[in-house]
């Protein structure tokens, strides 16, 4: 009789366990998991999770009938990608690492900005780690939190504090990651600016407001007007989200695929009902 009720108590823990929320972490959902960045960079979408300091990768590949390779990505999105399986460690280029942000970079190349090493580690487009740069010394004082980095295809680096309202744009002189910096501009911005986003979305640098309008800048951060409005069509593209301040990543395939456009808003890892497209991100 004890072993039976042995038995029949590890029976109802199991099923108790196998039903109970609480507790259950993100990669537990059946769908898609909370991740902190998405990045296109060159044929692929990155997903990033750098509480874990992991990364997914989609490759957009392309067809006959689908030029821009995102019919398979947006099927794959709305099959719960990126799932609990198939995550990949980042390489740490040493110890302590902790990724914060990620940017677009050369040739379908990436920058993570490191918070512990205080520096920009360069990855290729199979996230292997190339080189690492110290980050300019007035930088690497400040408190990295409220900071956004972008890389521009001049080679400018721009470093952006959103909490302090102000830019540094350098040029790093040494390839090889010597971190020798050369300051080519620094400026105030318009205080309140929440989440800023650049190449490859947009050709300038654009940002978001608590109140959800927007502030574009020209490549030195002048001001030029508000986040503007376009056209829709295939492609993939920003637009502002529900929650005022935040983005969220539309892709359309068009015509040419199964399944509709899809809106991906980063931290939330899943498939969401896009927006009204008169907000979608100006074209290039």
């Amino acid at each position: 009789m004890g072993r039976r009720m042995v038995r029949i108590g590890f029976a109802l823990l199991a099923l108790l366990t196998a039903c109970a929320p609480v507790g259950r972490k993100p990669e537990d959902t059946a769908a898609g998991i909370p991740f902190d960045a998405l990045l296109p960079s060159g044929r692929n979408l990155f997903a990033f999770d750098f509480t874990q300091a992991r990364y997914r990768k989609l490759p957009l590949k392309e067809s006959a009938s689908d030029s821009s390779g995102l019919c398979r990505a947006v099927d794959s999105l709305r099959a719960g990608w990126p799932g609990k399986s198939g995550w990949l460690a980042l390489p740490a280029p040493s110890r302590p690492f902790s990724p914060m942000q990620a940017a677009w970079g050369p040739s379908g190349n990436f920058f993570l900005l490191d918070r512990a090493g205080k520096r920009l580690g360069l990855y290729d487009s199979n996230a292997q780690f190339l080189s690492g740069i110290p980050l300019p010394a007035e930088i690497r004082e400040r408190n990295l939190e409220a900071f956004q980095v972008f890389w521009t295809r001049d080679g400018t680096f721009s470093f952006l504090d959103l909490a302090e309202g102000k830019a540094w744009q350098y040029t790093e002189l040494r390839a090889a990651g010597g971190g020798d910096w050369r300051l080519k501009n620094s400026v105030r911005l318009p205080v309140g600016l929440e989440s800023c986003l650049w190449e490859p979305f947009f050709s300038s640098p654009c940002c978001l407001r608590p109140q959800g309008n927007g502030q574009c800048f020209d490549a030195y951060f002048n001001p030029i007007g508000p986040w503007p409005s376009a056209g829709v069509g295939a492609g993939m593209r920003p637009v502002a989200a529900a929650v005022p301040g935040e983005w969220m990543l539309l892709l359309d395939g068009g015509p040419a695929c199964a399944s509709p456009a899809v809106c991906l808003q980063p931290a939330k890892g899943q498939p969401s009902t896009c927006p009204g497209e008169t907000e979608a991100a100006p074209s290039k």
